[in-house]
């Protein structure tokens, strides 16, 4: 009976702990629920890949992730991102101008030769980056950025309009006589359809936006387009375009042959090289 009677105390002494145990639990769980802690959601939520998190963030702006292209800038562009400002808290006195920059030229040959020493042996104008070309009846300046290309006629470079703060294309026509009055019917050609028989851009003919003289090279500016037929066929390994795609194109190269013809205008030169693709908008000129 002893024996019971103290196995039965036993038991009832550790039933007593495990109460008074879970009695302690509790009180402690709801203190430091009153004390504010509580797990982050994001600690026990379902692991997702970063793609899909990508994805949905792209579908929630409405756009589609089908065709989602990720632009990754290089390690040079990233690392000296807003060093100018950087530099300006740790010296209020220091100053920056891409004037100071050593000059980059963007001109093969770049020996000044003819014009001056303006121009290469080829009669291009060598040019710079940052090189202004100045239009002095209006005084408007075109700062060369890149160069586009470059070919027989001459040059067309990438240029900030300070009026607009915007970038356009610059083609400067080489320092020679046959070439320049070429460059004149041109001019006259693109200023009449633009100005007279596409005023509203209607027919995917390329905007003429100004021409001027700068050290006895002609310059027409153009509106800034992306690159040619030529250039996507080659990034597509010369495989061809889909049908919608060539459709899509035809039918903007017609509508625009459509209205030289009506003017009574040939173009000699149709090429994909200088069929060139608007990004904006899916025009072509």
């Amino acid at each position: 009976m002893d024996e019971v009677r103290h196995g039965g105390s036993s038991s009832c002494s550790s039933e007593a702990e495990q109460t008074q145990s879970r009695a302690t639990f509790v009180e402690t769980a709801s203190s430091s629920s009153s004390s504010g802690w509580c797990p982050r959601e994001l600690a026990f939520a379902p692991f997702v890949p970063q793609q899909q998190k990508e994805d949905k963030r792209v579908n929630a702006a409405g756009k589609s992730s089908k065709y989602r292209a990720l632009v990754r800038k290089p390690l040079v562009a990233r690392l000296t991102k807003e060093i100018v400002e950087t530099y300006q808290i740790c010296n209020p006195q220091f100053k920056y101008s891409e004037d100071l920059n050593p000059k980059r030229f963007l001109t093969s040959p770049s020996t000044g030769v003819l014009n001056d020493g303006y121009d290469n042996l080829n009669s291009d104008l060598i040019l710079t980056v940052n090189l202004v070309l100045i239009h002095v009846e209006k005084s408007r300046r075109y700062t060369v950025k890149d160069l586009l290309g470059h070919g027989t006629f001459g040059q067309v470079a990438k240029c900030w309009d300070s009026d607009t703060n915007s970038f356009v294309a610059v083609k400067i026509i080489k320092n020679q006589p046959a070439y320049y009055q070429q460059a004149l019917v041109e001019v006259t050609i693109l200023t009449t359809l633009n100005k007279k028989y596409d005023p509203e851009d209607k027919h995917h003919i390329v905007r003429i936006f100004d021409y001027f003289v700068y050290q006895r090279h002609l310059c027409i500016c153009f509106e800034l387009l992306d690159t040619n037929l030529y250039e996507l066929i080659k990034m597509n390994h010369f495989r061809g375009l889909s049908l919608g795609i060539v459709q899509l194109f035809s039918k903007q190269i017609l509508c625009g042959l459509a209205l030289l013809k009506d003017v009574g205008i040939i173009h000699c030169d149709l090429k994909p090289e200088n069929i060139l693709l608007c990004a904006s908008s899916a025009n072509q000129t």
